[in-house]
């Protein structure tokens, strides 16, 4: 059993999202990150937490139709992610094999320690409807795919 000693919550969201009904998963969610789309011969693997995990899923899905294959890790726990062995982080993420690009709509530099690039955000304070913030900011399915299509080819 998992046991933590330190403050935890649970962050829920207001967005309408779906439920990741069938997924194949590798790894543990009590590990803080786990393999949700494992591809052969990816090229790219993606790490989000959140609401960010289904624009993930959308992106890869559009990605691999221009022939471009794409891991998605679903990252609940940053911190607990962090303490797993080099060997559970390499079966989940593939860092020597795909460039990982992680994406967080908030800030976001803690993901350097495993990603070669971040799509995260460096301001706050923004106010609005969520579709025209994610839009304004790049978190759309379409703004992904073509942010991530600069960094592989």
């Amino acid at each position: 059993a998992l046991t933590m000693d330190a403050p935890t919550g649970f962050v829920c969201s207001r967005q309408k999202l779906r439920n990741l009904k069938g997924a194949k998963v590798t790894g543990d969610v009590s590990n803080g990150g786990y393999l949700l789309e494992k591809r052969e011969g990816a090229d790219v693997t993606l790490m989000a937490s959140g609401s960010e995990v289904a624009l993930c899923l959308d992106a890869a899905a559009e990605l691999e139709k221009q022939d471009i294959i794409v891991n998605v890790v679903s990252v609940p726990c940053f911190d607990l992610l962090c303490e797993q062995d080099e060997d559970y982080i390499e079966e989940i993420i593939n860092m020597e094999e795909t460039f990982v690009i992680a994406v967080e709509a908030a800030t976001a530099i803690e993901y350097y320690k495993f990603a070669d690039h971040v799509i995260g955000m460096s301001t706050f304070g923004e106010s609005g409807p969520a579709g025209q913030l994610f839009d304004k900011f790049g978190f759309t399915t379409e703004k992904l795919v073509a942010n991530i299509k600069e960094f592989v080819s």
